[in-house]
């Protein structure tokens, strides 16, 4: 017998009640899920988002899942989102996202009035990966590079106008305000 507050019955106890509340009186049964995150370029700091996104996901998934295939169907989303979040962290800081400008004319003159720096990624549609970096918590990083970069722009011709888009999540971070506020004070452009 278990000594009292062992874990050791959690098992029987689990199937006990599993069983009582089963339709068909079936025990429940008990299963231990090791998730590797163990992949290059995965930080600590991006495998808590790996592992915050899967479990969203997983609860929004409509799919339905019976107990038999939620194994399998967990360690898949956790495998997609650790590839795509090391993609995305790659992209960033290997230098691989890039800059169009995009000319912003006046209606009223129906001259230049500035350029909007657009975030262009080199795995296709900036949209998707945008809403990804949303999801999982990186908006914040691919804003600051997006700035950095248009920094860099306006330091070789400061006489340029340029408009930077930023997530509604960075402008309402106090994290990415205090980041925001250093690099633009190392880059008065």
């Amino acid at each position: 017998p278990a000594l009292a507050g062992s874990r050791a019955g959690a098992p029987d106890e689990i199937a006990v009640t599993g069983a009582g509340l089963s339709p068909d009186g079936q025990p429940l049964a008990s299963e231990n899920l090791t998730l590797d995150m163990s992949a290059p370029g995965l930080s600590r700091e991006d495998a808590g988002r790996v592992l915050m996104f899967t479990v969203k996901s997983f609860a929004e998934e409509t799919a339905k899942f019976d107990i038999s295939t939620m194994h399998d169907a967990v360690k898949l989303l956790v495998d997609q989102t650790v590839t795509r979040v090391t993609s995305l962290r790659s992209t960033l800081t290997d230098d691989r996202l890039k800059l169009q400008f995009q000319p912003i004319v006046s209606l009223a003159t129906r001259s230049l009035h500035h350029y909007e720096a657009l975030a262009r990624f080199p795995n296709g549609a900036p949209g998707p990966t945008i809403a990804f970096a949303e999801e999982v918590g990186m908006v914040h990083d691919v804003d600051l590079l997006v700035c950095e970069k248009t920094l860099e722009v306006l330091a070789t011709d400061p006489a340029l106008h340029i408009a930077v888009n930023m997530s509604a999540a960075s402008l309402g971070s106090d994290i990415f305000v205090v980041a925001f506020q250093r690099l633009v004070g190392r880059n008065p452009a």
